[in-house]
């Protein structure tokens, strides 16, 4: 709604006033302030007001009452009894403050978000994602290279000798250039030393700098969003290029199909597949006859995901992840659970995780989470996985059709686009299943890091729902002709090695989980 001023400045998590664009650009939705800020970066060297608690630490208890201290002033009887009648009814009100879902929505539409409680705002993204958008704030960044330093040490400059006066005293009085009897020719000054070379300035310290094409970028995908009716080909065409961090919990189920486009039909719709999944997964250990095999295969790799984050060695974590294995095994026994799948629930937790918390979700403490945000959370995990793996299920059933057909392509590509990396493999008798399977089946989950496999999935999830099957294997192919120039050196040994266990961790060119 566009309004005619900026409003009365609200008030920080911490009681100080917040009067400046930064902060109000928070929770304006202003398309004129936002279109602004796209084209005039503020630098984030001024100072800022005091951040808002994250939301890490938070209970299902409802806020406390925020108490104001006012200094102490003589007031008539008739107005002391009047404040005292006010202080009792807003004390009732907030000893039994409620919040509704139009309260919620209410509360969150305003402009003054920073005043919103932890638990209100929690139960609202939990009930829609779409809240996210109510806190998003572009930023940009400038880089400040330092001024140089004056050399206090260097000498000063020498005097030099007039030398138009010197010739003109020689032109009047030719004796004023003997010496000693002996003639002497004029001549210029000896040229002062060369000064020393200044010292040598400090490197400009770079800073991360968000372009205005980027900029552009986020808010045309805000505005995709906050239409009634999401244009699902505008929506992709944006997130081809990256997803920002902050609009992943929304944009990824859109485009998955587990939110649907029409915002009348979002709550509806997670309400009820959060409650199919709870059915499911109360209905899949409660039968007597447990599947023992996939059980113990479950209970044998989910401590071994990503073994090196602290989120995946937590017990909360590593209970939800079982619980989804399971359900989904159960319910699709064509494949049942093979080794593999439990890397590729990984992404989605840690998207589905960050609507939640301001922190890395690598490191956040997952039981710091009220039950029911962590129940939403797991539901929205597992129906996020199912409609991937929905796509690529024929990876995983007997004899694994999908993952040859993939392996096929992607040996014909490297035939096209690198003639002579191919025809060095077929010569030292290296096949592409005994390096590339595992690229199949895992989505290169264990060549990459967790943050880059996620911003990798923007582009796929932008292709469409086929392109986890059909253009995963140009990447791979890609990927492959990354290592040409070490692998043209090998052997058969030497490349199987190799490709077994790829250095793409300290590699520069992999550095691309930031958008």
């Amino acid at each position: 709604m566009p309004r005619s001023g900026r409003g009365p400045p609200r008030r920080a998590a911490h009681g100080a006033w917040v009067d400046d664009d930064d902060a109000w650009a928070a929770t304006s939705d202003d398309d004129e302030f936002v279109a602004r800020i796209a084209t005039e970066p503020v630098a984030l060297s001024a100072p800022s007001p005091p951040a808002p608690p994250a939301w890490t630490l938070v209970t299902s208890e409802p806020p406390a009452a925020e108490q104001h201290s006012h200094p102490t002033r003589k007031t008539s009887g008739a107005s002391a009894a009047t404040s005292s009648a006010a202080a009792a009814a807003a004390a009732a009100d907030n000893d039994e403050q409620t919040f509704t879902w139009a309260e919620r929505h209410m509360a969150l539409g305003s402009p003054h978000l920073g005043a919103t409680p932890p638990t209100v705002y929690l139960e609202a993204v939990v009930e829609d994602p779409m809240f996210l958008l109510a806190k998003c704030k572009a930023r940009t960044y400038t880089m400040s290279p330092p001024s140089t330093p004056k050399d206090e040490s260097a000498p000063p400059p020498l005097p030099t000798e007039d030398v138009g006066t010197w010739i003109g005293a020689a032109a009047f009085d030719p004796l004023a250039t003997m010496s000693d009897g002996v003639f002497t020719t004029p001549s210029l000054p000896p040229p002062p030393p060369p000064p020393p070379p200044p010292p040598r300035a400090p490197a400009a310290r770079l800073e991360r700098r968000t372009s205005s094409r980027t900029l552009r970028n986020r808010h045309r995908l805000v505005q995709c969003l906050q239409s009634e009716h999401i244009d699902m080909a505008v929506l992709r065409s944006l997130a081809w290029k990256g997803v920002p961090p902050d609009l992943r919990p929304i944009v990824w189920p859109i485009l998955l199909g587990y939110l649907p486009p029409t915002a009348a039909l979002r709550t509806s719709t997670l309400a009820r597949k959060r409650a199919e999944y709870a059915s499911g997964v109360e209905r899949a250990f409660r039968r007597e006859s447990l599947d023992r095999a996939a059980w113990h295969q479950i209970r044998i790799d989910v401590p071994r995901t990503n073994p090196g984050l602290r989120l995946w060695q937590q017990a909360e974590t590593q209970r939800a992840l079982e619980r989804i294995l399971y359900v989904w095994a159960i319910r699709h026994p064509a494949s049942g659970y093979v080794q593999g799948i439990n890397d590729l629930v990984t992404p989605f937790f840690e998207v589905c995780l960050s609507a939640y918390t301001d922190t890395d979700p690598e490191t956040f403490e997952l039981a710091s989470l009220p039950q029911y945000v962590r129940e939403a959370l797991e539901a929205d995990t597992f129906w996020c996985m199912s409609r991937l793996l929905d796509g690529i299920q024929d990876n995983y059933i007997f004899a694994q059709p999908g993952i040859l057909r993939q392996l096929s392509v992607m040996s014909d590509v490297v035939q096209r686009m690198d003639p002579e990396l191919h025809a060095h493999l077929a010569e030292q008798g290296v096949e592409y299943m005994q390096f590339s399977f595992r690229w199949m089946n895992c989505l290169l989950m264990r060549e990459m890091s967790v943050k880059s496999i996620i911003r990798i999935w923007d582009t796929y999830l932008a292709e469409g729902a086929d392109s986890f099957a059909g253009f995963h294997p140009f990447v791979c192919a890609v990927f492959l002709h990354r290592w040409r120039e070490a692998l043209l050196t090998m052997d058969f040994q030497g490349m199987i090695m190799f490709l077994q266990s790829l250095p793409t961790q300290h590699c520069p060119c992999l550095a691309i989980a930031r958008t």
